[in-house]
Formats: C-alpha cells, sequence, structure tokens
C-alpha cells in the first residue's frame, strides 16, 4: 500500500523529539525505559522520513537504533516502538556483565528467551475472523467516527484495491472508490480547458520514449487527429517550445481534441513507459533506438476506454486489465524495493517512486479523505490510520495472536511486555519481527563493544 503524507514537517520535528529523547537517555542508562518517554505516534513518523532519515547523527548507538528502528517499522507495520521495548529489555540483562565473555553468552540467553516465548505464543496463534478485526478497530485509540469508516472499508475493501490516505479540505471524513489506474503529474494544458478538466471515452493514446523535437515528427498523426475528431493523448518525456505551441494553439481553436503530457526525466515517472506497457499491454515509440514516430502511429497507438485529467492527475479506466500478469509485476516491483535499504538517504528516493509505481499499477483504489475536524482532534491520524491498514497484509499471511485468556497462565518475561495492555490482539509477525529487530540491535551493540561506553 501506498500512501500520501502532507505535513513533512510534522514528521521531521517528531524526529527530532525522538534524537533528543535517546540523546538525553543514552549517557545516563542505555535506553532502559525508553519508551516510556516516547510516545507510539513519534515512533511511527520515523518511517515517513526520507532525507533526515538516519542521516547527521553524530551518536553511533543512536543512529544504529534509529536506523533498525526505521527499517522494522518499513518491514512490519507497529514494530517501532516495540522493538524498543524489547531492546531495552535486552539491554536489562546486561547489567552486571563484567567480563566479554559473560556480555557474549547474554547473547545466546536473549536468543534462548526468543525461542522459548515463540514456542509459548504459538498455542495463542490463529487465522483471524471478523469479529477480531473489529475487535483491533475498536482496540486502536480512533475515535467512533473513524473506527466506524474503517469498519465500512473492510467490509466493502476486494482484492488487490490499495488505500490511499490524504488530507481533505472539507471538515468531515470521508472514503471513496476510485477505480482505473492513476498517476500524478502535471499538465499545464488543462489551463487552456474551461473547467481545468479533460474527459474523454475512447481515448487514442500513443507513447513517445524520448523528446518530440520538432512538428514535422508528428504532422503525420495531428493530420489523423484533425481528420478524424477522434479523441487523442500523447505521452512522450519532452517536447520543444514549438510542438506544443502548436497543439496549444490547435486545441483552443478546437481543430485538434488532443492532450499532450509531459513526464520529464525525473526517476519519479522513470518506468511510466514500462508500466503502462503493463496496463495495457502495448508498446512505445523508443526514439533512443531510432524509432521514427510517423511510421509508428498506426502501429503504436491502442484505446483507452475512458481518460480523466484534472488538478495535476491522469487516471485510466481500463476493465479489460490482466490482473494476473499485472500481479506478478507489481510483485517483482516489490521483491527489488525490498532488497533496498530505505533508511539509507540516498535510496529513499528510490523507495518512494516505487511506491508511486505500485499504487499505479494497482488498478482500483480506495481513497480515504480526512477531514480538517479529525486533524484537529488528532494531528497524528493519518499515521495512526497508515499503521493499522498496513498491518493488514500480515494478518492474512501469518495469523493473528489471540491474548485474551493469557492472564491466567505464567507468562515469559518477554511476554509480559506487551501482554499486560488494553490491545489484546496482534499479529504474529508484529511480534516476531519486533523481538528479532530488537535482537539484532543487541547483538550488534554487545559484539561491537560500543554499548560499554555507556555508563549504566
Amino acid at each position: 500500500m501506498a500512501y500520501n503524507i502532507h505535513d513533512r514537517s510534522k514528521i521531521a520535528s517528531s524526529v527530532g523529539k525522538i534524537k533528543n529523547k535517546i540523546d538525553d537517555l543514552t549517557y545516563q542508562n542505555c535506553i532502559n525505559n525508553l519508551t516510556n518517554s516516547i510516545s507510539e505516534d513519534l515512533v511511527q513518523n520515523l518511517v515517513y522520513m526520507t532525507k533526515i532519515r538516519g542521516g547527521n547523527l553524530d551518536n553511533l548507538i543512536l543512529k544504529l537504533i534509529v536506523n533498525e528502528t526505521i527499517i522494522s517499522e518499513s518491514t512490519v507495520a507497529g514494530t517501532g516502538n516495540l522493538s524498543l521495548r524489547f531492546l531495552s529489555h535486552y539491554l536489562d540483562t546486561f547489567k552486571g556483565l563484567k567480563t566479554k565473555k559473560d556480555r557474549l553468552e547474554s547473547i545466546e540467553c536473549v536468543r534462548s528467551d526468543i525461542v522459548k516465548t515463540a514456542i509459548f505464543l504459538n498455542e495463542f496463534l490463529r487465522k483471524m475472523n471478523i469479529n477480531d478485526l473489529k475487535k483491533m478497530i475498536d482496540s486502536a485509540g480512533f475515535s467512533k467516527d473513524i473506527s466506524k469508516i474503517i469498519k465500512e472499508i473492510i467490509t466493502t475493501m476486494e482484492i488487490g484495491e490499495s488505500i490511499n490516505i490524504e488530507k481533505s479540505n472539507t471538515s468531515e471524513t470521508y472514503f471513496e472508490k476510485a477505480s482505473g489506474n492513476s498517476i500524478k503529474i502535471e499538465v499545464p494544458q488543462l489551463l487552456l480547458t474551461k473547467n481545468n478538466s479533460w474527459n474523454r471515452q475512447a481515448v487514442n493514446v500513443i507513447l513517445i520514449d524520448g523528446t518530440i523535437e520538432s512538428v514535422s515528427q508528428i504532422h503525420h498523426l495531428l493530420e489523423r487527429v484533425s481528420s478524424s475528431k477522434e479523441p487523442f493523448l500523447i505521452i512522450c518525456r519532452k517536447a520543444l517550445e514549438e510542438v506544443r505551441k502548436t497543439i496549444d494553439t490547435n486545441f483552443i481553436r478546437g481543430t485538434l481534441d488532443l492532450f499532450l503530457v509531459e513526464t520529464g526525466f525525473d526517476i519519479c515517472h522513470h518506468h511510466i513507459f514500462k508500466d503502462m506497457s503493463a496496463i495495457f499491454d502495448c508498446s512505445c515509440v523508443d526514439i533512443k533506438m531510432g524509432d521514427t514516430i510517423s511510421s509508428k502511429i498506426d502501429k503504436l497507438a491502442f484505446k483507452v476506454e475512458e481518460v480523466t485529467i484534472r488538478q495535476n492527475k491522469i487516471s485510466f479506466a481500463n476493465t479489460k486489465s490482466n490482473f494476473e500478469k499485472i500481479s506478478d509485476y507489481i510483485k517483482e516491483i516489490q521483491n527489488i524495493l525490498s532488497k533496498i535499504d530505505s533508511s539509507n538517504e540516498a535510496t529513499a528516493e528510490i523507495s518512494r517512486s516505487a511506491d508511486e509505481r505500485i499504487k499505479f499499477l494497482q488498478p482500483s483504489c480506495i481513497n480515504v479523505n480526512i477531514g480538517l475536524k479529525e486533524l484537529k482532534r488528532n494531528p497524528e491520524i493519518i499515521l495512526k490510520i497508515d499503521r493499522f491498514l498496513r498491518s493488514f497484509q500480515d494478518i492474512g499471511v501469518t495469523g493473528i495472536l489471540d491474548l485474551s485468556n493469557i492472564k491466567s497462565r505464567k507468562i515469559p518475561k518477554l511476554v509480559s511486555l506487551f501482554s499486560n495492555e488494553e490491545r489484546k490482539i496482534y499479529t504474529q509477525r508484529q511480534i516476531t519481527q519486533s523481538m528479532i529487530s530488537a535482537f539484532s540491535m543487541y547483538k550488534i551493540l554487545i559484539k561491537a563493544d560500543k554499548v560499554f561506553t555507556i555508563a549504566i
């Protein structure tokens, strides 16, 4: 799932608070009791950091903790705070260990505790039912309005649908389903329309991977559009001023019902032609390979059922998509994305680009518009809903841990770290990922001997 977070300044501020809190605690008492000082919302904000994620941190321990927390939360929603809680507990076991041998042996002790905990929790693992999901929604701390909307979403949501959460300019919160493939892109030609929109049925589309340098390159195309009066869409990397002026002038005169869209050469739209080919089973004019536009028009132009351009967004209606083929194509992108270090500043832009590609490729999505009233009540609500909805994919794959009756049992210490709360249901991946992520940090700290510079 891909989510659009608008207020980056608040996210940056939250991470700053986390950094200050860890700075305060690092040289006093490791990070013990850290989660008592940092709210879960602040931890969740880490996953949305871009350029400053894990950067400019002069304290190596702090940098390790922040980076690993980001990776954990990016992998499984809802694990950032739990990872810190487990790490704090693991470091408690470090107290009083005098020799390096003892410290290294503590790694095996922690590993043993994790295995015992996993065996214990296996008894409480089961498949989720609709009542479990409703309980999870009710215990997530949402307002009644948000809880109602999320319940409506899960009852109407279909396989393959993505969810987009955005800030709305309206007072109330609402959601709507949008079918088709949509991509955000600037389209200056919209200014020439009456209602800043262009909506046409049965649109002829041609993709040009390169720059249209002269009108002569598309002269044959312009003549065809003018004579047929059919709507036409050109998507290219770039068009020179002469080409733009010719199309704009004839569009205003009404002699051409043709829209020109320039993607540019930025990474955000680098794969658009490949992605369009996957959706519509089409090919493009590749100028870099020596293709001439005029000779390729009749062969490579294809029809789209409906095209809508408005508010810097293009939507393509396409009921004939091969869902299985596109699903496999998305999995390939996700596989590549999983190998990218999302906490690395240099690859952050690639990760965001891949997220947008996946969002574009999914043929249907649910748009959740968070109203101003809800944002005023809880400025972090977008992040809360995001975290909750992202955990859905884990529920179906690995099941849930229902800890409703756990109080009557003698429980391992690790289980007590999260079982004494009002929340009774977790996904299996949330718990296991948190324990393992914290263990990974603990092992690195112990083996590197960096933690011994801290007074504890």
